[in-house]
């Protein structure tokens, strides 16, 4: 079965961390008593053939993207940040890729401003590639 999903444009999809992030301050994701969950801003499960192009994701609440047991994946001259307006409280855990049971993850002209990991693949995610031109 062949799932393709192609996402393109100059649009911004907007998490709207700024409250998440207040509400989260102090507390750790993997903390046991941590009752505070926040969503993901791009998730996919299960997907084959993912493009996504000219978007703008924005202050996402947790991980921006997060790609799981997805094959052949591609981001191409999209722009991610987290900024908080609050300077008590900064974006945690606001990474801009994750990926779990991955094959085929393609990074291109993409930047990345979310003042924690830009890229953080987890376990079996193979043949990736990254390249700002």
């Amino acid at each position: 079965m062949s799932i393709d999903v192609k996402i393109y444009g100059s649009g911004v999809l907007n998490g709207n961390g700024q409250a998440w992030w207040d509400g989260f301050s102090g507390a750790e994701i993997l903390d046991p008593n941590n009752k505070y969950y926040r969503p993901i801003l791009f998730l996919t499960d299960n997907a084959t053939n993912i493009e996504v192009s000219g978007l703008h994701l924005k202050d996402s609440p947790c991980w921006t993207t997060f790609f799981v047991r997805t094959k052949n994946v591609v981001f191409d001259d999209v722009y991610i940040d987290a900024v908080s307006t609050n300077v008590s409280t900064l974006p945690k855990n606001t990474d801009g890729f994750d990926s779990l049971n991955v094959d085929g993850l393609t990074v291109t002209n993409t930047r990345v401003n979310v003042g924690d990991d830009c890229f953080s693949p987890k376990p079996n995610t193979t043949n990736i590639f990254v390249k700002y031109v």
